[in-house]
């Protein structure tokens, strides 16, 4: 019996051909956003200021979303959400009317940025006394942690503007800047 080797058929060739071209030629596709949780959206409903949501929330899970009461009298609640990891590494969103809770001390100024026209601080947490934070900078957001505060406009005529605060732990400021100009109107 002889066997004999058959070519493949010219157009079969030209297909495959023409897909690993493709294949090879495409950008690697940037990851998604973060689909927000309902939980933001619901949030909405009774709350005199604008709810803003995560879209990035750097592959990190919530861990827990609540309604707390606000210490100052005659404000909303705040928005309180958590995000993390097994490894410690990860943030808190805290939304509200006003500030809700006074910041902890010591800590520094490291860094400004701009999301949505809006003023974004960053503070890192001290080891130490406040002169100690002058000398980190921004590499002691990922040892240390930080936080980090912006006054987001209303999403609407008939809200308020809202204060967000980001807690982070273990991030970067470029991780940092990526949860805080990810943050949309959920309402």
């Amino acid at each position: 019996m002889t066997h004999s080797l058959r070519r493949p058929a010219p157009l079969l060739l030209a297909v495959a051909v023409l897909v690993t071209l493709v294949a090879a030629l495409l950008p690697a596709l940037p990851a998604r956003a973060a689909t927000p949780s309902p939980k933001w959206e619901q949030a909405q409903v009774g709350l005199d200021y604008s709810v803003y949501a995560p879209t990035q929330t750097l592959g990190l899970k919530m861990k827990s979303f609540k309604l707390l009461d606000c210490a100052a009298p005659g404000l909303d609640e705040q928005i309180a959400a958590q995000y993390g990891s097994v490894n410690g590494r990860g943030f808190e969103i805290f939304e509200s009317q006003n500030n809700c809770e006074d910041g902890p001390a010591p800590v520094a100024l490291v860094a400004t940025f701009s999301v949505d026209g809006a003023l974004a601080r960053v503070f890192v947490l001290c080891p130490g006394s406040y002169w100690s934070c002058k000398k980190i900078g921004t590499a002691g957001l990922k040892k240390y942690g930080g936080y980090t505060e912006v006054i987001l406009p209303a999403g609407s005529s008939l809200l308020q503007p809202t204060l967000v605060t980001l807690w982070s732990t273990r991030l970067t400021l470029t991780d940092i800047k990526k949860v805080t100009r990810g943050l949309t109107f959920a309402g």
